[in-house]
């Protein structure tokens, strides 16, 4: 009976006593619901060395030859924006792999309820929905190859030979992408939207005659030329019989040399031809 009674007076003192404030607050507060932006995954290079990764925001390898080929991230565009679920502050893949492989990377974003006063004020908080990590992406490409090739065109843009360049390695057996560069190229940590972010590069890019942003390994217009005999060589090693021995002579040759060039690194003056 006691019991009863000290349940039936809190009761009364919610309901009649305390219940005006309850529905005071009930009228001027309202529920916020908050996205919670899930940790994107980390890139990694074919042997596993990291090229893009959370600390806790986004930052890339510090090495030449990865802006194109890893892009940058930055916020939607009102376009972007109509018909998704993307937020304004959400921070999206905007070139190379990030934007590429957009939906893999970002994870699922969490939600958190809040609830709050008319001055702005959160009153209470919880978590509906945790976020999920982005899944860890692992490319073909080798970063050892990657940074060589980047050096072995800068050398000769340096010296005058040329205004730019790019190149592009594949595995003739597999077809993996080894290494693809773009020279002159834009550096991905000064892009992205965070503390690195530097809008007086951002605006040395944008008035650059070289024209960093573009990716010339996969935009730029050029004659064939001698670059169609690889390919010429491909069908002649998936067809011709090899009775002398020829095929495995070469494919040994070309892993040879190009161990030999990536243990020597780029080098003034040398392209690496």
């Amino acid at each position: 009976v006691l019991v009863g009674l000290v349940f039936v007076g809190w009761l009364a003192n919610l309901q009649i006593k305390r219940g005006e404030a309850f529905a005071l607050r009930a009228d001027n507060n309202t529920l916020r619901h908050t996205p919670i932006f899930a940790p994107r995954g980390v890139v990694y290079d074919r042997l596993g060395t990291e090229l893009a990764w959370n600390i806790p925001e986004r930052h890339y390898i510090e090495k030449p030859g990865f802006g194109h080929l890893l892009g940058y991230l930055g916020y939607p565009k009102e376009e972007e924006l109509e018909n998704s679920e993307l937020y304004p502050e959400e921070l999206i893949g905007r070139d190379g792999v990030e934007a590429v492989f957009q939906k893999t990377l970002q994870g699922q974003k969490g939600i958190k309820i809040e609830e709050v006063d008319v001055a702005g004020k959160i009153q209470t908080n919880y978590l509906l929905d945790e976020p999920v990590s982005g899944a860890d992406l692992k490319l073909s490409v080798d970063a050892r190859i990657q940074e060589w090739m980047y050096q072995a065109i800068a050398n000769q843009v340096e010296r005058g030979l040329c205004q730019a360049g790019a190149g592009v390695m594949l595995d003739v057996t597999t077809g993996e992408v080894l290494g693809l560069v773009s020279v002159p190229e834009y550096d991905s940590n000064a892009l992205t939207v965070g503390p690195a972010r530097s809008a007086q590069i951002v605006q040395q890019y944008l008035t650059d005659k070289s024209l960093p942003f573009l990716n010339r390994a996969v935009s730029g217009l050029y004659s064939p030329g001698s670059t169609v005999k690889p390919a010429k060589f491909r069908d002649w090693a998936a067809s011709a019989p090899d009775k002398t021995g020829l095929k495995k002579d070469w494919d040994a040759a070309w892993r040879n040399w190009l161990r030999r060039k990536i243990e020597e690194g780029p080098k003034n003056g040398n392209s690496g031809n």
